[in-house]
Order: structure tokens, then C-alpha cells, then sequence
């Protein structure tokens, strides 16, 4: 039958490997047939009264010369250990189970594949999936099957994934940079080794994202490194830039969804259909979501496009920020064009695990494993990862083992229901399975449980060679790992976890849920990584430090402030208002006067993401205290004071308030007046309007090219101040307060340099000269400068 055929197929060719190994005989060869057992898949069925297995010893007495040429048997004649490890007949077949009772399922992502490519102008062509399910459902399995369907299709598609983690939440994006890293990836190998002319593409699309991004490419990048692969080499990019305090809440959140939507649309141009596939969207942050949403809405990208989010349904209830935004985009499909199909995964039936079995076992009688079904369905409720495990458990503890000497699969359904009524979840399982690898492995697990998803071996081997146990090889215990199923390699550096609940059960295990434990592995990390290191997983170090609720240490504060402001920097307002608290928890109660610059830098940072996140009070608290230090000079209190004027205007939605704080601050801080009497502003605006534009009508054009930037660190401030009340001047339609404050920045420009905002004010010069002079030679020379 089958078997027979696989294991004599299997014998030969470890006889073969074998003899290749052997040294030459030390004594006259048997002519060949000379003895019934030299053909050594006879000796397997030889005695057929006591079958050969492991367990019996069976023996057969043979000559030292004879086992050079039966490398299946040792020398007394015992089935060879290193034989029955090389078969594969006994072993459990995981990987030959595939998509099981998911025909429902698979029947809606075809029919979302379909629609996409069928480009509707009045439907659209971008489709997003969610696909929910418990932990250990099937929902990777689903999307590859999703993966073998479109290689079918024989489409020049690119297919890429990204997982959030439960140790990154801090980390905004990282999923969704994870998943245009591989794209990139995949660009720079397609260009280097098949196509110039993809290459010409490519060239296009970095060129088209840099013009798009601007300067704020470089944070890009650092967000997704690949990107550089796909940047064009001879790009320059202008990094002249005068850094101030002034913080837009709305400009930032916007300018990296805006960076997103020119990546992909570049992107998506080059695959047909551009798949990315999301994994464990509960831990998704906000502004991932909110990005997912911009994606999928963006009418200006008409390439196929399809997103496919995975998440726990049972860590995703109605207050989910998930579950809201879901709603929010199910009331705007058919206005933007998109269509969501959303796909719940229940668990198999007892017949689905039936037939997981018949695989995982390689039998064909349904009936034969009906009886261990049913107990494993009784275990498992039909959780396809729970099944798997339980089944990794019964062969460990011999409760299912496969006989050599019958060529098959044995158990004993009542021993089997006996032994494993304790087991309760898959944790216990999973844990039961940690529990019998060496301690080292085991806490190998541990630290790379308390890093993420993947971890590189240079990471975990910073922790290994100043914690672990030095006489072992990290490189051997990953290998053991590889072999156990816990991990699987990516590349030549790191290792991914087989599943997310291998992860979550190794921090549950040992010392790994201990906060001293996290915070020896953080500190490790901290004090034995380059800077450059540390800035990659800097809010994962952080956490862990953070986590033991450290004394007072001046050193993680600045840890604490440098995560701050890399999370201002890429939007993590919620992480980088975490670490503003844990930072001003760290310092001395003299801080104002010991450590000012630390301290005014987090009281700032404070302010900025209270305000970014809505919570009025907080930042009101963290206000008043900088407001009150005596020490502290105008210009250091400047940021606090943009926070209030945006806080009025776009939290409170007083305009008029945020112009008269505006102008109090100018003229009590910083001595600058400007506005007059209100009933006479109309007057002395449109005064003032006249005579700057034949101020700057008379300014040559050398006069413009030397001009240099501003060195005056005070000046920055005032024209950001100006800004905030001429956007709220806007928003009051006080139209007299506009013409003030760009008269204002003209001047500013003319006498102190070139400021953050450029060209800009001349721009809005140019627009009144035409609409209130009607000089429209002279508005248009204005918008060259």
C-alpha cells in the first residue's frame, strides 16, 4: 500500500546518503542476495508475529561488515535511532493540511479579487477586507490561500504583509511599514535582476514621492528604511530648515497620511493588484486605522488596490476604536468608491477536524479517526491552532505514536480522554510543550518574547551573552527552536515567531511577566546597543525599563524624553504622552533648577500631545507650571503659548479669543504691536497694504538672492505667532487682521531673512495686490520671489 511504498522509498535513499559515508569493508564482501536480510527493507517485515518498533527491541544478529551496508540497522541488528529520525512516514504531517471547510469564505475573497480587477469608474477598483476570527481560527491560512489564488491568475501582483504586535502598540504605522518595506524590497530585486526598464519606473516613483514629501522624506525613511532603495541616487533634497517649537496638530496627522496615499499610488502603478494584507489589527494605533482609511478613500489613485485587515474578534468589542472606525467606513463606500467585505471565521466543526486529522495523519478512512475527533473536537472546540497543538501533545506523551512494524497510526481513545481532561486552554498546552525543552531554550523564548513578533539574532544576542548561559551557543538553541516549531528564520539575521499565542505564552512563562526580568532584558539592551540601534527599537526598550517602575534616575529620563520626541515626531501622540509622564516621574524635585533644559523640553512635549489628544486639563497643568518659572524666558515659554492660541481656535472654536491671546503675547512678551484701534483698522491696514507693496515693487532682484535666512532665534517665534492669528483671523473673517498680519511677515522677511514659512507670505501679497489694486503685473512678479 501507500505506506509500504513511501517507507521502502524512504529506506533507500538513507541507505544511499549512507554508503556515501562509509569507510570500506575491513573483510570480504557478501555476494549480494547471499543473506535473506541484506535487502534491508525485508528486515522490516521479517518476524511479522512481533512487530519491529522501537519500543520492542526487536534484534537480529549481524556482522559489523553487514551494517556498513544496512545503515538502517546498528550493529546488533536494532532498527538505527538516526534512521527512524530521517523517516517521515511517522511523523505528523502539519503541512500537508490545507484550507479546511472555508469554502464560503475563500467564495467572498475571490469575488473581491474579481471585482477589483474589473475596473467600474461608477464601483471603484480598491477593496478592503476584514477577516476576524479567535486567536488560532485560520485567518494567515485563509490569506494564503488568497496568495495561491492570485498566483493562478498569472497577474503581475505584488502581495505584502505587515503585523502589528502587541509590544509595538507605541509604534505608529508599523505594520503598514512593515508591508512597503517588503514592497520596496521586492522593487529593488525585480530592477537589479530582470527589468532597466522597470528600473526607469522606479526612478519616476521615488522622484514623484520626494517632490510630494519634501523634506519630510528623511522621517519617512527612517520609518521605512527600504525606502531608500527605491529613492533616486542623484536626488538632493533641500535640508535647509529652521527648527522651532510651533506644533500643528491637524498639519502633522495629515502630512504622513497625505505621504502614505503618494506612496501607494506610486506603488500600485507598478503591481496589478497591489495586495497588503494587515495581521492582528486590534493592536493597530490610531493612526495606522485612520491611514487605512485615508488609503482606501483616495479617489486621486485609480489603480487597483486591496487591503486586508486580520483581527481577534474577541479583543475587539463595541468601544474598539476598530469596531467605530469600521462604521465610519461603511458610511462612505459609495461615495469614495471602494467596497468592504467583512469575513468571520468560526471554528471547525467536528467533521472539519476530522479531516484536519486524516491529513495531519496521512489516512483516507474517515471513519477509522472518527472516535479521535471526537475528543480531540471535545478539547480543541474546533480552534484549528488549539487542534494542532493538542495533537503535537498527544504524540509527545505517547498517547498517539505511529508503528513501524504495522505502518501505522495507533491510540486509544478512552487512555487519551483520561489523560488530558486537566487540559484547559491552549496556553496550558503550549506552556506543557515549553516546559519539556532545555531551561536555555526556554529562556531564549523568554527574551525574545519581551522584543515583538521578529527579533534579530544581533538583538537577542546582546541579552544572551550578558544574561544567559554562556556556555551554549545562542545559534544552536535558535536552531532547536526552528526544529521545535517555535520560530521561523527570515533571511540570514532574524527569527518570527510560528504564531502570535507562542509568543504571548512564553511571556507568561519563567520570570517573563516579572518586571525585574523586563527591565534587566531593557537595560542590557540600552547600555550595549549603538545609538542607531537603540533609535530602531526605542520604544521597546523604553517599555521594558519603564516597566519595573524604576527610582529616579536622570539617564531614563533623557531615554524617556528621546521616545517622546520620536513619538511627536512620527505621530505617536498617545505613546509620546506615556513617556512625558514616566520622564517627569524620573526627575528630582529641584528638577527646575538641577536639570531646566530636560525638564522644560518634557513639560513642552507634554503640553503638545495633551493638546494632540484631547486632554485639556493635562495640558492646562503642564502649562501653568512652565508659565509660572521665573527662570524661564519668553522665548522658552513659546511653544506654550502656540498651544494655547491653537487650543482656543481648534479645540474651543474661538477664533476671536486665539487673535486677542495672540496679540496680547506679542505685545506683552515680545514688544510687538501691530492691529491698532479696531475702528480704525480698515483704514490703517489697506494704508499699510499700499505702502508695502511699493516697498517690495522696489526691491531688485539681487536684493531677493542675497537674502539669507534668519538668525535671530526670536523671530522664528513672532512669525509663527503671526501665523496662528492669521489663521484664526480666517476663521473669525476678519479680513483687516489678515492684510495686518501678512504686512507684518513681509516686513519681518525684509529685515530679518527668510523664516519657516518662505515664499509664503508674498504669495498672499501677491493675491492682494491683484484683488485690491488691481496691479496684476506686479502680483504676478510678486509670485516669483
Amino acid at each position: 500500500d501507500k505506506a509500504t511504498e513511501q517507507l521502502v522509498n524512504e529506506t533507500a535513499a538513507f541507505k544511499k546518503a549512507e554508503q556515501s559515508k562509509q569507510l570500506p569493508d575491513d573483510g570480504p564482501e557478501e555476494k549480494k542476495g547471499s543473506s535473506p536480510f541484506e535487502d534491508d527493507t525485508a528486515s522490516i517485515f521479517s518476524n511479522s508475529s512481533k512487530p519491529l518498533t522501537i519500543a520492542s527491541g526487536h534484534r537480529i544478529a549481524r556482522s559489523s561488515s553487514f551494517s556498513r551496508r544496512n545503515p538502517s540497522l546498528d550493529d546488533d541488528g536494532t532498527r538505527s535511532s538516526a534512521f527512524v529520525q530521517e523517516l517521515t512516514i511517522n511523523k505528523l504531517h502539519f503541512d500537508s493540511v490545507g484550507l479546511v471547510d472555508r469554502e464560503k469564505e475563500m467564495k467572498a475573497l475571490k469575488s473581491s479579487l474579481d471585482r477589483m480587477m474589473v475596473h467600474d469608474t461608477k464601483k471603484g477598483n480598491k477593496e478592503l477586507i476584514f477577516i476576524d476570527g479567535y486567536s488560532g481560527s485560520g485567518k494567515t491560512k485563509l490569506v494564503g490561500a488568497m496568495h495561491e489564488e492570485v498566483d493562478a491568475m498569472n497577474l503581475d501582483s505584488m502581495i505584502a504583509e505587515g503585523k502589528f504586535d502587541v509590544n509595538s502598540t507605541s509604534t505608529p504605522y508599523s505594520a503598514i511599514a512593515g508591508a512597503l518595506g517588503k514592497i520596496c524590497e521586492n522593487i529593488n530585486h525585480q530592477r537589479l535582476m530582470y527589468d532597466s526598464m522597470f528600473g526607469d519606473q522606479v526612478s519616476t516613483i521615488g522622484r514623484k514621492l520626494v517632490e510630494e514629501v519634501g523634506e519630510d522624506i528623511h522621517v519617512l525613511s527612517k520609518l521605512i528604511p527600504q525606502l531608500d532603495l527605491i529613492l533616486p541616487g542623484d536626488v538632493q533634497l533641500n535640508k535647509r530648515q529652521i527648527m522651532t517649537d510651533s506644533f500643528d496638530v491637524d498639519a502633522v496627522k495629515t502630512k504622513w497620511e497625505y505621504a502614505f496615499r503618494v506612496m501607494i499610488r506610486g506603488l500600485s502603478s507598478l503591481y496589478t493588484p497591489l495586495i497588503i494584507v494587515l495581521d492582528d489589527l486590534q493592536w493597530a494605533d490610531v493612526s495606522s486605522i485612520n491611514v487605512i482609511d485615508s488609503l482606501v478613500s483616495d479617489t486621486g489613485n485609480e489603480n487597483p488596490l486591496m487591503i486586508i485587515g486580520c483581527y481577534r474578534s474577541n479583543d475587539v468589542d463595541e468601544s474598539h476604536i476598530l469596531t467605530t472606525k469600521v462604521k465610519e467606513l461603511e458610511a462612505k463606500e459609495r461615495k469614495f468608491k471602494f467596497h468592504i467585505t467583512n469575513i468571520s471565521l468560526a471554528n471547525l466543526d467536528l467533521d472539519g477536524v476530522n479531516q484536519v486529522i486524516m491529513a495531519v495523519l496521512s489516512i483516507d478512512d474517515a471513519s477509522r479517526t472518527r472516535g479521535l475527533a471526537e475528543v480531540c473536537f471535545k478539547r480543541s472546540l474546533g480552534n484549528p491552532f488549539f487542534l494542532m497543538e493538542f495533537l503535537s501533545m498527544l504524540e509527545e506523551e505517547g498517547l498517539l505514536s505511529f508503528n513501524l512494524g504495522l505502518l501505522e497510526w495507533s491510540w486509544d481513545e478512552e487512555e487519551m480522554e483520561r489523560e488530558t481532561m486537566s487540559t484547559a486552554n491552549v496556553v496550558d498546552l503550549v506552556q506543557s510543550r515549553m516546559n519539556k525543552i532545555p531551561k536555555s531554550a526556554q529562556l531564549v523564548l523568554q527574551y525574545a518574547a519581551c522584543l515583538g513578533q521578529t527579533v534579530e539574532f544581533k538583538t537577542l544576542n546582546y541579552i544572551w551573552a550578558s544574561l544567559g548561559n554562556q556556555e551554549e551557543e545562542l545559534s544552536n538553541i535558535l536552531l532547536q527552536l526552528e526544529k521545535g516549531n517555535f520560530f521561523e528564520r527570515i533571511g540570514d539575521n532574524s527569527y518570527r515567531w510560528i504564531h502570535t499565542n507562542l509568543k504571548e505564552t512564553a511571556l507568561l512563562t519563567g520570570n517573563a511577566a516579572e518586571p525585574e526580568f523586563r527591565f534587566e532584558v531593557g537595560c542590557t539592551l540600552y547600555h550595549e546597543m549603538s545609538s542607531d540601534e537603540l533609535e530602531d527599537l526605542l520604544f521597546e526598550v523604553t517599555d521594558l525599563i519603564n516597566a519595573a517602575g524604576v527610582e529616579r534616575r536622570i539617564e531614563f529620563a533623557e531615554l524617556n524624553l528621546r521616545a517622546a520626541e520620536k513619538g511627536k515626531r512620527i505621530s505617536a501622540f498617545n505613546s509620546a504622552s506615556k513617556y512625558v509622564a514616566q520622564g517627569i516621574g524620573l526627575l528630582p524635585n529641584e528638577k527646575w533648577s538641577s536639570h531646566k533644559e530636560l525638564t522644560l523640553r518634557l513639560f513642552i512635549i507634554g503640553v503638545q500631545m495633551e493638546l494632540a489628544v484631547g486632554r485639556i486639563d493635562e495640558m492646562e497643568k503642564y502649562s501653568k507650571e512652565v508659565l509660572a518659572q521665573s527662570t524661564c524666558t519668553a522665548l522658552e515659554k513659546s511653544p506654550i503659548y502656540l498651544a494655547q492660541c491653537y487650543e482656543l481656535l481648534s479645540v474651543s472654536l474661538n477664533p476671536s479669543a486665539s487673535i486677542e491671546l495672540g496679540m496680547k503675547i506679542l505685545r506683552n512678551e515680545f514688544g510687538v504691536r501691530f492691529g491698532g484701534n479696531k475702528v480704525l483698522r480698515p483704514v490703517i491696514a489697506l494704508r499699510a497694504l499700499f505702502k508695502t507693496i511699493k516697498v517690495v515693487k522696489s526691491k531688485n532682484k539681487d536684493f531677493f538672492e542675497d537674502l539669507g535666512e534668519m538668525t535671530d532665534p526670536t523671530q522664528p517665534v513672532i512669525m509663527d505667532l503671526i501665523s496662528r492669528i492669521n489663521y484664526s483671523a480666517y476663521f473669525a473673517k476678519d479680513v483687516f487682521i489678515q492684510i495686518l498680519c501678512t504686512i507684518k511677515q513681509v516686513e519681518m522677511t525684509l529685515d530679518h531673512g527668510i523664516g519657516v514659512l518662505g515664499g509664503f507670505p508674498f504669495i498672499t501679497l501677491a493675491v492682494l495686490t491683484m484683488a485690491v489694486t488691481k496691479d496684476n503685473e506686479a502680483g504676478a512678479d510678486f509670485t516669483k520671489l
